[in-house]
């Protein structure tokens, strides 16, 4: 039996590797005077005091279960949940609860538990623990169980064999994945939601839904010293809500300030910015069975039409030109990239037959205008661009305040949803481009189907060879540019905003890490 020793990192992770590593940057940014007045907000001053840190994130889940839905990145926000491997700043897939894997076969894989390692109740963490928490996730999850391929593990002393249902070289990439943190499944069911038994450097004490997490060093924790005692982390949704907690002292550290609000703080000092590209991308998606965006031609005249380098000014990140953004490492270089030209954008649209015949700036064919809608939960000034850009060349855009677009999406009834993911969440890209891109894919929300791409999705699930995996996602990619699947905008920045006391932050282009054991207060 032929075994293949593997800490998998692929050529494309390689480059993303090196590609963050020199970006990773922190510059000195801003704090509001009279900071000092809510004094109870940082650790204290004195020697041996405990130390506190209120911190702020953007976004909880409705509950703190890891196997509900996306909930389990707010875990790995605050620092609680642990999994079998992790992925690094330099976007390197990394050992953590398991510190060795094999691949002892194409659908067999033997993992290595960390020994010493215990929950932070006490509890000695053990495979048949790994075992029971990753089935709980499956049996729970409909990600879960499409992304752990799981046919059968068994427990084999210190080790775990787990079998996939096919060959499936993005298992490990897929396990680093919040969703397969590992819980104590001895906990009662009703207390999980509520704050589950981790192996993290931080473990909750309380929590309240849409408001705050309590949390506590776990004083069990494996990985070397944790450097605060407690410390509080907010649900904060509103930007300038955020920026305002900042400004007034009540927060120490906040995660994803706007481009507006870090301007702001700029101006007056004692905030240190630490950021660097992320792979979350911000992207226009089309409704392929739209009368008008079923055509190749209309849907080149939107990508023609946007001035991508023009947007980052109003938004803070880089310019996108393909589904994977540049420091994703996929070869983005190589790539023929969506980018703007207006002329070529009027040219497409007159070759799809469109003309002003009333004059009224908005093109028509057979009678019908050139309109499309675009619903979004609140004003969004990316909404704004996108509609003065494409009016200049005849595509009328409605844009609508709506409350609520999931329902929309799920539903796939919409012209044009403004959308951001983290395209490779895992540091792996064949999930985000099968579940979006495939013609069957779970989020294929805009009807996207091209035989050839599906073709090569399904080769990515079972290429082990990292080269050839950078050759396959480097087709697929420039296929959904011929394509035109989707619009392609902008690449976020990361970033975390802290007080100048706050020292040892890390910023990852993937935004569901933020806390760390290091991160301290002076």
């Amino acid at each position: 039996m032929k075994k293949r020793l593997l800490c998998f990192l692929g050529a494309a992770a390689l480059a993303l590797a090196l590609s963050a590593c020199s970006s990773n940057k922190s510059t000195s940014e801003a704090a509001s005077e009279g900071a000092s007045d809510v004094a109870q907000s940082s650790a204290a001053a004195d020697t041996g005091a405990k130390k506190h840190m209120n911190t702020a994130t953007f976004w909880f889940g409705s509950d703190l279960d890891p196997a509900n839905g996306w909930n389990a990145w707010t875990l790995s926000r605050a620092a609680v949940g642990e999994n079998l491997a992790t992925v690094n700043e330099k976007m390197e897939i990394v050992p953590q609860l398991s510190d060795t894997w094999e691949l002892v076969d194409d659908t067999t894989w033997k993992f290595h538990i960390r020994q010493g390692v215990k929950f932070s109740n006490g509890k000695d963490l053990t495979p048949e623990d790994v075992k029971k928490s990753i089935e709980r996730a499956v049996a729970k999850d409909e990600r879960a169980k499409s992304n752990a391929k799981l046919a059968s593990m068994e427990v084999d002393g210190e080790y775990l064999i787990y079998k996939t249902t096919e060959p499936y070289a993005s298992l490990v990439a897929n396990l680093t994945e919040p969703l397969f943190c590992i819980i104590d499944t001895d906990q009662a069911e009703t207390d999980i939601p509520n704050g589950p038994i981790c192996t993290g450097p931080y473990k909750v004490t309380s929590f309240t839904p849409d408001v705050e997490i309590q949390l506590a060093k776990n004083e069990y924790y494996w990985d070397g010293d944790v450097a605060l005692d407690t410390y509080t982390l907010k649900d904060i949704e509103d930007d300038d809500t955020r920026l305002a907690a900042l400004q007034s002292g009540e927060l120490d550290m906040a995660q994803s300030i706007s481009a507006t609000g870090i301007t702001i703080l700029s101006s007056a000092g004692g905030y240190t910015v630490t950021e660097l590209p992320s792979l979350r991308v911000e992207y226009l998606c089309l409704n392929h069975k739209h009368e008008f965006l079923s055509d190749i031609h209309v849907r080149k005249a939107f990508s023609y039409a946007i001035d991508r380098d023009t947007l980052t000014s109003i938004k803070r990140g880089e310019a996108a030109g393909a589904v994977f953004p540049a420091i994703a490492g996929y070869n983005y270089d190589k790539l023929d990239l969506q980018k703007y030209n207006l002329e070529q954008a009027k040219k497409e649209l007159a070759e799809a037959g469109f003309a002003d015949t009333d004059g009224d700036g908005i093109l028509e064919k057979d009678g019908k205008k050139l309109s499309f809608t675009l619903p979004i939960p609140k004003a969004n000034p990316v909404a704004e661009f996108i509609k003065e850009q494409l009016k200049v060349v005849g595509i009328d855009v409605e844009i609508q305040l709506l409350e609520n677009i999931n329902e929309l999406r799920e539903q796939q009834d919409f012209d044009l949803l403004l959308l951001n993911y983290v395209t490779a969440t895992t540091g792996d890209p064949k999930r985000f481009l099968e579940q979006n891109y495939t013609t069957n894919g779970t989020d294929n929300f805009g009807h996207y189907s091209n035989p050839e791409f599906d073709k090569i999705v399904g080769e990515l699930v079972s290429t082990f060879d990292a080269n050839k995996r950078l050759e396959l996602v480097t087709q697929a990619q420039q296929i959904l540019n011929e394509d035109v699947a989707n619009i392609y905008l902008l690449t976020t920045n990361n970033n975390t905003v802290s007080k100048d006391s706050v020292k040892k932050v890390t910023v990852f282009p993937i935004d569901y890490y933020f806390m760390t054991k290091d991160v301290t207060i002076e």
